[in-house]
């Protein structure tokens, strides 16, 4: 038992002694760079003992030992042993010497090394020592004996005070080992999560930007599409003021033309059967060419109106053949009055659903633009974060990679702050299964205020996608009741005008002309100003249309005529808006002093007499 402990001390003891002499080693290797690098300055300094280089001095001590070696091994007689021990006391150079060598070394040039305590040898065992007993012994042997025992009593205590000195040491040294591996692995399990994080969020950036490149793509799009649908509605609104304009004297002319001559109640109604039977046709028609090809809403407004005009035709010319009537004559007049207000009337629906139909197209387009617009704008702000959150990870990569490769001596706070959550015991043990578990759970449980901000981000890009779906589906809800209000209106028109169309015979002629004349009068001022206000905001549209398309084409720079151009422009459409604005107030002024010519007709009138036979 003895020999193993004895062996495994030795071994221990080796291996200490080893690692001690290469720190030895190595900082002898030190110190001879060090003098390397003195010598190549031209600096008389001892780097070993920086406070003994006296500049003022010429005679430097450059050898410690030779300045601190006693008198006697000096070769200095015993009566000048005062007088060098006085001149050395008062040479500023010899205390400075030893104040340094005792505060490095203390007061020993030659450094103690710890295996010197152990080179203490017993004396030689000898075979009587083990045969003989101690009863037995002679003086001579017991003296010998007893001092063999003491040696061995010495160098086992001290053995043992090595031992617990090195244990101690070796305590020491693994804790500190431990805790920079520690260290270590959540430096590398935090980078290696660094390095995720950084490719995740470059991966999430570039879908973030072709989304906003798509999203950008799509409001330029919405914005072409809104400019066109503004454009359509412009002309079916000026359709449907030419229709209004046309039912209007449509209107006046059956009126003059009941007036004039009397008509049986008979043949009204069977007109007014015979006209409403040839809608029914365009109505079908209109409901079946739904599903047809895609066409402009002018375009088909004109097809419609074009065929209802054939048939409107076709009726007035089976009607005459069955009646025999010629071209002349009241019931003529009142047959051709009849088929043009029900043309008229029929195009004023029709100009009236399509416009409207086109309006609610228009608002559903800008609402589509605005919600682009938010889309782009929270895309922008999300990028942004995003764009943040990549660059402090990339700047904590590049910490972390200078760290591993030593560049820097320092931690990370979120990793250097660990340091104090280690604890101070005999040795922290970390197995390798929990290092390779447990590392990566350590560093994901670090905060990352981008990601954060990242996640808070996409949960608003998420609302305002709610909030598009239920502003589709309302404006889906108001655009299918606004078509059913539309047909029903335009039910309930045909049977008001045909009412009237009934009624009106009764009007008398006179009233009729002299309202009909100045409703007229009316209606041409008030096309005229509205025509002059269309073609006005036409061109306003067109220069602005003009002067964006060039301002997106031009580059950075502009020549000086461009920009003359420009302010000439810009004079122009002032110009032009103030005078749309007067025409407009003109306008509403007419509309105040128009009138309904419906308004005060008498409901009926007296019958013509027969002549007396």
């Amino acid at each position: 038992m003895l020999a193993q402990l004895q062996a495994s001390f030795n071994r221990q003891l080796e291996e200490c002694s080893r690692g001690i002499l290469r720190k030895i080693d190595k900082m002898q290797q030190q110190a001879i760079k060090a003098r390397e690098c003195a010598t190549q300055l031209n600096e008389a300094t001892d780097p070993s003992a920086p406070e003994l280089s006296v500049p003022c001095i010429p005679d430097v001590v450059k050898d410690l030992e030779s300045a601190l070696r006693s008198p006697g091994a000096s070769g200095i007689t015993g009566g000048d042993h005062g007088t060098a021990s006085s001149e050395r006391g008062a040479n500023p150079t010899d205390s400075g010497a030893k104040r340094a060598l005792d505060k490095m070394m203390g007061g020993k040039l030659q450094t103690e090394n710890a295996l010197t305590s152990l080179d203490i040898k017993a004396d030689k065992w000898e075979a009587w020592m083990d045969a003989v007993s101690p009863e037995a012994m002679t003086d001579a042997q017991a003296t010998k004996f007893s001092a063999y025992q003491e040696q061995l009593r010495t160098i086992k205590e001290k053995q043992e005070t090595m031992r617990a000195k090195l244990q101690g040491e070796l305590k020491k040294m693994r804790r500190v080992y431990e805790e920079e591996l520690l260290l270590n692995e959540l430096a590398s399990a935090r980078l290696t999560d660094s390095i995720t994080q950084e490719t995740r969020l470059r991966k999430t950036g570039t879908e973030l930007r072709m989304r906003l490149e798509t999203t950008r793509l799509d409001a330029q799009e919405t914005n072409r599409e809104l400019q066109k649908q503004q454009c359509s509605c412009w002309l079916l609104e000026d359709e449907r003021t030419s229709a209004q304009h046309e039912h209007r004297e449509k209107q006046a002319a059956l009126s003059a033309a009941l007036g004039a001559g009397h008509v049986p109640t008979e043949v009204l109604a069977t007109l007014n059967r015979r006209l409403d039977d040839a809608l029914i046709p365009q109505e079908a028609q209109g409901q079946g060419s739904s599903s047809g090809p895609q066409e402009e809403p002018e375009q088909a407004l004109r097809r419609e109106c074009a065929a209802l005009s054939c048939r409107l035709d076709m009726l007035v010319g089976s009607l005459r053949a069955e009646l025999g009537t010629g071209s002349e004559g009241p019931f003529c007049k009142v047959l051709e009055a009849s088929r043009d207000v029900v043309y008229a009337h029929r195009r004023l629906v029709l100009a009236s659903e399509a416009a409207d139909a086109e309006q609610q197209k228009l608002a559903h387009i800008k609402t589509r633009l605005e919600l682009s617009q938010k889309e782009e704008a929270a895309l922008r702000l999300q990028l942004e974060t995003f764009r943040d959150a990549f660059e402090e990870t990339q700047r904590d990569v590049d910490v972390l990679l200078r760290v591993r490769k030593g560049i820097v001596q320092e931690l990370p706070s979120a990793i250097a702050g660990l340091r104090g959550d280690i604890p101070n015991g005999a040795s922290v043990v970390v197995s390798k299964q929990q290092r390779e578990l447990g590392g990566h759970q350590w560093a994901s449980q670090l905060p990352t205020d981008g990601l954060k901000d990242g996640q808070e981000s996409e949960v608003g890009l998420g609302r305002l996608e709610e909030e598009r779906a239920e502003l589709e589906k309302k404006s889906a809800a108001v655009i299918a009741e606004t078509r059913q209000r539309v047909s029903l209106k335009q039910h309930k028109t045909v049977l008001v005008v045909f009412h009237l169309a009934d009624e009106s015979h009764v009007a008398p002629q006179e009233m009729a002309i002299e309202r009909t004349e100045r409703q007229l009068e009316r209606v041409n001022q008030n096309r005229k100003f509205k025509q002059r206000v269309i073609v006005l905001r036409r061109a306003q549209e067109k220069q602005s249309n003009k002067y964006a398309a060039r301002r997106n084409a031009s580059a950075a720079w502009e020549p000086a005529d461009d920009i003359r151009m420009a302010s000439q422009m810009k004079m122009r459409l002032r110009k032009n808006t103030e005078l749309i604005n007067s025409l407009s107030e003109e306008l509403n002024a007419l509309r105040e002093r128009s009138v309904i010519f419906f308004q005060d007709v008498p409901e009926a009138r007296p019958l013509k007499q027969k002549p007396a036979p």
